[in-house]
């Protein structure tokens, strides 16, 4: 995941920096992809979306760089397809960064009705893990390199949200 190798505080990330400090002192040859939120998480709320409402525990103005499961395949096929472009490298993937405001706009226009954006309370997450990845996500937020990643690879199609979220008419 995107950001693992930075000290965050957020259990699943610090277990997954863990990992990636051990592959990076081997000998093996690797390439880390780190995805940020995906898409797709969307799927879970799109009853509530449909009814008008976008709930996420984050300010409705705060970007959140995002990525589609489509874009984050191909660029995994990239790295099978050419290894030695990619060897002993971590690479972080998003493809767009809207603020929740911004998504609910794009939902409202391409379900044809009003979607409004709310922010729920982050300390009200029962998972003391996903608690702390939104307070991240709030006060830092992801860093992928989103102009560099569309120069670099332009072959993936970065899927904007907008792209992403047409499927959903």
């Amino acid at each position: 995941m995107a950001d693992a190798d930075k000290s965050t505080g957020i259990p699943h990330f610090d277990t997954k920096a863990a990992t990636e400090s051990l592959l990076r002192e081997s000998s093996l040859p690797y390439t880390i992809v780190g995805p940020t939120y995906f898409y797709d998480n969307l799927l879970g709320g799109l009853d509530g979306i449909r009814r008008g409402r976008l709930d996420l525990p984050l300010p409705v103005d705060t970007p959140l760089q995002q990525l589609s499961r489509r874009d984050l395949g191909r660029f995994v096929a990239l790295v099978f397809d050419d290894p030695d472009r990619f060897v002993r490298t971590r690479i972080d993937l998003a493809s767009d960064d809207p603020t929740p405001r911004r998504m609910a706009e794009v939902l409202s226009n391409v379900l044809g009705t009003p979607v409004h954006a709310h922010s729920s309370d982050a300390d009200a997450i029962a998972s003391p893990d996903m608690r702390a990845m939104f307070r991240f996500l709030t006060d830092t937020g992801y860093d992928a390199k989103i102009g560099e990643l569309g120069r670099l690879y332009p072959e993936v199609g970065w899927q904007s949200f907008a792209d992403w979220a047409a499927q959903l008419a």
